[in-house]
Parts: structure tokens; sequence; C-alpha cells
């Protein structure tokens, strides 16, 4: 009992110490925000920068000591429903239930808006977008001072996309972060034992939230040193291009990823920039299909990494360029570099850099109908994972085994690969991978004619896809469900599922899957004898594919839309 009541007082302390070292760094913010409360009359707008919740609550709670807000009734509103849309009704229906005290003025404080706000998407964010158009109609149905309680990054956006209900705040009030608070953040939030911990969208969103805050902090002001916790920040910055990379935001991504590589230059850090041109090039090539800027990107990071004598660095370098000269279509181009990378793996003793070079060579070789072959590198591919007890590596190859035995037209072979996969995915917890392999049982099922025991699979897969935020996979999903209907002559129930899938894959950015969705659309509206609305479809994809130098997919749309002509 007397040890409970001491780790008890030590916690109050400890809260007590940190409120009066947060609020020592914000006295003249205080008073500003004290200021508004005590002299906004009506509809009144102020906006309260907070970058950290407890700090939040340390805000509130010295308002309502403030001499200022004696006479005030500060009514905290929670909208923190990350699918919030109408912002105004959500407060009013709020506002109307409040119980009100006499003879006291209503302030209220507005916090969550954040969460539907969002960190990532689309420029013109819903809730934003009916900020702007409701504004007006917020005096006679909100007749009340506001405080809207926002983090740095979500303040940004709305100053940015809702302008019309910006310029009305009265009071921009920012709050500084002290540093104990910034000091525990970065140890909760860069805890390498915290890095791979969840595939649930929720928890990663949660975990670039954390970061973009920990980043607004860190960024110098205009006046300070440029280079200030440039090291911190080139953590934040990759962790945060990892984190966007995650969800399947690969321009958020991007745009991360190039803030650390401009900074591993300004700071002359070699290793740094090695590890951005590494990873822009990757993302390139996934978000544009810029092919040859990604290997220009690529061929600089090989030769930082040479200079530096970081030869797992090089060999993952190869190892990329490789992934890239065989969506060129350049495959023995691509084995030669497989091949450099496995020679360097082996070298420096990275078996499971090497594992996973062979399960690349093994994909090419089946690219090429080399089936016998791509099945001896996977075996030696999971032969490794298992030693060195990679069991997400060879639940990968099972997978990928399936998919040359399912392509022999070994069907019953194949699914028992799946199914030893899927066992080993539910195992370790790896939901992405279990969606993958739903989706590939779900394939081989509708080969068997199966219709509806695929389409339960599909299922399966799209409900996990949308679970841990893997767009690309809910919109190759999609397409297999058109595809089904398809196949059952139901053109037009497979239509909507192909314009989901392109709807998704622009807004992606992946350009490949964006022309193969037009290729569909246009396949499934001549089914249903909309002829132009079929010739544009196959027009788009014709495009598209050559602006990616795709010059066989170009003459392919072109055949279809000469055979309509």
């Amino acid at each position: 009992m007397v040890e409970r009541d001491a780790a008890q007082n030590a916690v109050l302390v400890e809260q007590e110490s940190a409120t009066a070292e947060f609020l020592g760094y914000n006295l003249e913010a205080l008073s500003e925000l004290a200021s508004f409360v005590d002299f906004s009359e009506g509809f009144t707008i102020a906006f309260a920068e907070i970058n950290f919740s407890g700090d939040a609550v340390r805000v509130m709670a010295a308002l309502r000591r403030h001499p200022a807000c004696a006479d005030i009734q500060l009514a905290e509103i929670v909208l923190d429903d990350p699918e919030l849309k109408d912002p105004l009704k959500a407060l009013r229906q709020r506002v109307e239930i409040l119980e009100r005290q006499a003879d006291r003025k209503l302030v209220l404080v507005v916090q969550g808006l954040e969460k539907s706000i969002g960190m990532m998407g689309e420029s013109s964010i819903p809730v934003l977008r009916n900020l702007n158009y409701d504004r007006d109609q917020f005096p006679a149905q909100i007749p009340h001072p506001i405080i809207f309680v926002l983090p740095d990054y979500a303040l940004q956006r709305l100053a940015k996309v809702a302008r019309d209900f910006w310029s009305w705040a009265s009071a921009v009030v920012r709050f500084r972060s002290a540093p104990q608070t910034l000091s525990d953040a970065r140890m909760q939030t860069l805890d390498p034992q915290r890095l791979l911990s969840s595939d649930l969208t929720a928890v990663k969103q949660e975990r670039i939230d954390q970061l973009l805050r920990l980043l607004t902090e860190y960024t110098p002001s205009p006046g300070q040193a440029p280079l200030q916790d440039a090291e911190l920040r080139l953590n934040l910055l990759e962790e945060l291009g990892d984190a966007y990379n995650s969800v399947s935001h690969l321009r958020q991504a991007k745009h991360y990823y190039q803030r650390f590589l401009e900074l591993a230059e300004a700071t002359e850090n070699l290793s740094a920039q090695a590890d951005g041109l590494l990873q822009v090039g990757q993302i390139l090539f996934r978000l544009d299909d810029q092919s040859q800027t990604a290997l220009a990107y690529y061929d600089r990071a090989r030769s930082l990494y040479q200079s530096l004598k970081n030869s797992s660095g090089e060999a993952n370098t190869l190892r990329a360029i490789g992934d890239v000269l065989q969506f060129l279509k350049r495959s023995t181009e691509a084995l030669e570099n497989y091949d450099q990378a496995i020679g360097i793996y082996r070298q420096v003793g990275d078996r499971l850099g090497e594992a996973n070079t062979l399960r690349a060579i093994g994909d090419v070789l089946q690219f090429l109908k080399r089936s016998t072959e791509a099945l001896e590198n996977y075996d030696q591919a999971i032969g490794i994972y298992r030693q060195v007890g990679s069991t997400l590596g060879e639940a990968n190859t099972l997978k990928a085994i399936g998919n040359v035995l399912q392509f022999l037209k070994r069907s019953t072979e194949a699914l028992e690969n799946y199914d030893q996969a899927i066992g080993i995915y539910r195992q370790v917890g790896a939901r992405l991978g279990e969606a993958n392999t739903l989706k590939a049982i779900g394939d081989v099922l509708q080969f068997l004619k199966q219709s509806s025991d695929a389409l339960a699979n599909y299922q399966q897969a799209i409900g996990i896809y949308r679970q841990v935020g893997d767009r690309l996979g809910e919109a190759n999903t999609l397409a297999e469900f058109g595809n089904l209907h398809f196949a059952q002559g139901e053109y037009e129930q497979a239509l909507p599922f192909q314009q989901q899938r392109l709807a998704m894959m622009r807004d992606i950015g992946d350009k490949y899957s964006e022309a193969a969705a037009q290729y569909y659309i246009g396949r499934t509206l001549a089914q249903l004898d909309q002829i132009p609305e079929a010739i544009q479809a196959y027009a788009s994809a014709r495009d598209i594919c050559r602006e990616i130098q795709l010059e066989n997919l170009v003459q392919l749309c072109q055949e279809a839309i000469d055979a309509l002509s």
C-alpha cells in the first residue's frame, strides 16, 4: 500500500513538473488565448496550434484557472470520427445537448478534427470542403466563440483547403512543446521495437500522426540554423517515407523521401544520400512507372555505396536495378544484375539477401516460362529461409511456388502450397500476406470454375486489404470481381468494379495498372455495344502505354480500336 502511494505520488509530481515546464514556455500564448475567450462575442473563431494531446489537456486546465475565464463556460467538444464530413451538423448536435451554466458565456473548444482532416489523400478533404461551403451558416447555427485545437500539419491543410473559413480567424495561437514532451515522443515513436508493430491501418496512421507532430517541432523556424537537429530530422523524414509507403500513399512517401535526400545532401551525409537515392528510385518506379529515371537514381546510389565500401547497399541496389529491368522485359539484363547481387550477398554472408534474390531470379525464370528452373530457385530460397528462421520469406516463397504450379495447371498442388503459406501468414500475423494468398486462391478457384468459392475468397481478401490500408491490393481484387462477372457474361455487373479499380489506380498513381483498367473497361463496353465509349477507353489505355514506353501494349490497344472502327 505504501509502495503504491509512493508510486502514485511520483507520477503526480512528474505530471506537475511537466505542466509547469510547458506553461513556462507558453505564458504569452496562454495569455493571448485567454484574452480571446474573455473578449470574443457571438460566432468568433480562434485556432490553437498544439501538437500533443497531453499539452492540450494542460492548456484547458490552465484556461479554467485563468482569471480572465472565471465567468466563462468552456465546453470541450471532441469530433474525432475519421469519417466525419459535416462538421457544422455534428457541432450543432453536440451544442444542442450541452448543459448550459446560467449567466456564463459559452465558449466551445473543438478537438479531434485532425482525424478527419487526415494526413494523406486528395487535396479537397470533405470535412474541410464543407467547412468552406457552410461558413455563412455558422453564425446563425453556432452563435458562440469557438477555439479549434489542431496540430500543425492539420492546421496547414485547413488553411490551404478551407481558405474562406480560415480567413475568419480572429486569432491563431501557437503553443510550443516542452523539451521533455519531445523527448518522450521521440522515444515512443522511434523505438526500434515499435517499428514493425502492426498491419492495421489505424495503428499505422497513428504512427504517421506522431511522426508529423515531431517533424513539425524539430523543423527550424526562419532565422534558426537550417541544419539544426539534422540527424533527428533525417530519421523522422525516412520513417515518414516508410510509413506512407506501408499504406500505399506513394506520393506522400515520395515527398518525404525526397526531403530526406535533400537534407542528406545539405549535410553531406553520403550514406544517407545513397539510401535516399535508392528509396526515391523505388518510389519513382512504383508511382509513375518512371523506369529510366529510377535507373538513373539507382546508378547514383550504387556509385555512392561503392565509394563507401558498403557492399550490402550495393547488392540491394543491384537487386532493385534487376527489378526495373525485369519490368521492362529486359530479362537477360535483370538476371545479370541479380547474379551480381547474389555474389555480393554470398561474399558478405548475407543469407537473407541471397534468399530474396534467389526468389527474384525464380520470378524472372517463371516469366520466361522456364518453370522447372524457377522451382529450383524457389527450393533453394526456401531452404535458406528455413535455415535463418525467416518464416515470412518461407511463406512468400510457398506462395510463389503455388503461382508456378497453377501456371502448370497443377491446381491441387498450387492450393496445397497456398494453404501452407496462409497458415504461416496467420501464425505470424502477416495480414497482407494472408490477403495476397486469399486472392491467389480465388484466382485458382475461378480457373476451376468454382465461382462462388472464388468470390468468397476475394471478399475475405478485400476485407483485409481495406483493414491494413493496402489500396493496390484492394484495387487488384476489385479487378478480379470484374473479371469473374465478365467471364460469366455479366457485363453490366463487371463494369462498376472495373471503374472502381480505375479510380483507385489513378489516386495511387500506378500508370501501368491505370492503363490495364482502361483496357478492360474498353473490352466490357464493347460487349455492351457502347462502341464510342469503348474506343475512348482503349485510346486512353494506349496513350498511357505510350507515355510509359510499353510499345507492345500500345499496339494491342490500337488493334482493339481498329477492330471497333
